[in-house]
C-alpha cells in the first residue's frame, strides 16, 4: 500500500509536487481518502454552493459577470 502522507518540503517545487499527487491519486497508486475526508469534501461542497447562491442573491460582481459568460456561452 502507498504511504498515507505526502510532505511536501519548503525547498522543493510544490505545485509540481501536488500535481504529482494528483496523478498519482487517479491512477490509484496512492492511499485511498478516508471517509472523514469526503465528509469534509461533502461540507466544502455545500458550504461553497451556499456561498454563491448567497453572492447572486445580493448581486456581487464575480459571480454575476461568471453566470453572464455562462448564459452566452455557445451551446
Amino acid at each position: 500500500m502507498a504511504n498515507q502522507y505526502v510532505t511536501l518540503g519548503c525547498d522543493e517545487n510544490q505545485a509540481r509536487g501536488l500535481g504529482q499527487y494528483a496523478i498519482d491519486f487517479i491512477h490509484g497508486d496512492s492511499a485511498k481518502p478516508d471517509d472523514l475526508v469526503w465528509e469534509k469534501l461533502e461540507q466544502f461542497h455545500a458550504d461553497s454552493v451556499a456561498c454563491a447562491v448567497a453572492a447572486l442573491t445580493e448581486r456581487m460582481n464575480a459571480p454575476c459577470v461568471l453566470r453572464d459568460e455562462a448564459l452566452d456561452y455557445p451551446s
